[in-house]
């Protein structure tokens, strides 16, 4: 079977669409394109994934009359060049995560009357997925709480599965590893695959928090763009304190802080977390109630229509996380409340049972169970 992709933008719909495309070829002899554009991370993390792309033209149908003219043109050239795409691959189904590129590509599959099938990662869909769902034949949902806002015509086509989830998360390793130690309390900080400056600078208290002879560990992925900032403000930390940052692999320590540019195998560092610390894209919320682990969510505030904090909310309203505004973010209330958590261990394992009561571990096999019946 010929599968295509429209992936693309960032990682947060790039990584459904390979997660998806694992498990296809872990189930037999499928054949997998994606496409994507120029513009987004796809090109750089779909050829690293092994798998090949092409690319298409297409801009998004925002901004004033002049753009909105030009950007329309660029679209109906994506549309031209999907087709002659998918006349070349000629897919049975056609799987749109996001991103520039599945407009056009869409819209080319339902004139060439191939199955579609949308995965809408977030609890607040984006305008384009509810427009396309339209032409979908399914739409596959990350959360329950994103079907209200589609059309009344297409609410049949919905399916609760949760976002796909990398299945070597969810057997976290044996070993420690990242430099931390067994048995320490381990909080977990993440930005996102490119960081997030407000949230490596909050980091300063819980350095301090993590200092010699503490408890407390922290492992720190600052992103990155970022890295040699958060280095700088790390190693302020630790001459006011009297020590040294030394060299730790790709990353850098000391006393407990373990602080990378980048975090590669997230299968070890959601293991050794006792809590986690993040903004509130939909993978990460994902993973983390796979996983059952309490979180601190600060939700980006520029994200498309505030989506993050409708993520956020459906686990702060589960009990599952914390909710924590980001004009509200600094390195004391941050500090605060990771304090106040890791002194009360029924409340940390009660978030824990919450988040991973929302948890779909089970929804990359539940989605291509959908591929597999809509191609046919």
């Amino acid at each position: 079977m010929r599968v295509m992709f429209a992936s693309g933008g960032t990682g947060g719909h790039i990584y459904p669409g390979l997660t998806l495309a694992q498990e296809l070829q872990r189930r037999g002899e499928h054949e997998v394109l994606f496409v994507g554009t120029k513009r987004g991370l796809e090109g750089e993390l779909v050829k690293r994934a092994g798998y090949p792309i092409l690319f298409i033209q297409s801009a998004p149908l925002s901004g004033g009359v002049m753009t909105k003219a030009k950007n329309l043109w660029t679209m109906q050239r994506g549309i031209r060049e999907a087709r002659a795409l998918i006349a070349r691959f000629e897919p049975q189904i056609v799987v749109g995560t996001g991103g520039y590129a599945c407009g056009p590509v869409v819209l080319a599959a339902r004139l060439a009357k191939v199955p579609v099938l949308l995965q809408e990662q977030n609890a607040l869909p984006g305008k384009a997925n509810k427009l396309l769902s339209n032409w979908a034949q399914a739409v596959a949902l990350g959360y329950s709480q994103a079907a209200p806002y589609f059309p009344r015509k297409v609410q049949g086509k919905l399916h609760f599965t949760g976002n796909p989830i990398r299945e070597q998360l969810l057997s976290p390793p044996a070993e420690s590893a990242y430099g931390l130690v067994p048995g320490k309390n381990t909080v977990l900080l993440l930005g996102a695959s490119q960081g997030a400056r407000r949230l490596n600078q909050a980091a300063a208290g819980l350095y301090e928090l993590a200092g010699p002879g503490k408890r407390l560990q922290l492992l720190h992925q600052s992103g990155p763009k970022l890295f040699a900032e958060a280095r700088g403000q790390l190693e302020q930390v630790a001459a006011e304190l009297g020590g040294k940052v030394t060299q730790e692999g790709e990353g850098v320590s000391w006393a407990g802080v373990h602080l990378y540019p980048y975090l590669y195998d997230m299968s070890a560092a959601y293991g050794q977390a006792d809590l986690v610390i993040t903004r509130a894209g939909a993978g990460s919320l994902s993973e983390i109630m796979a996983l059952g682990l309490p979180a601190v969510l600060v939700p980006y505030p520029h994200a498309a229509a505030d989506h993050q904090t409708y993520n956020a909310k459906v686990l702060a309203e589960a009990g599952a996380g914390i909710l924590m505004a980001d004009s509200e973010l600094s390195a004391q209330s941050l500090v605060s409340e990771v304090t106040e958590l890791l002194a009360s261990p029924a409340k940390l394992a009660s978030m824990a049972e919450n988040s991973r009561n929302l948890g779909r571990p089970k929804a990359t096999g539940r989605i291509v169970d959908l591929i597999l019946s809509l191609a046919k």
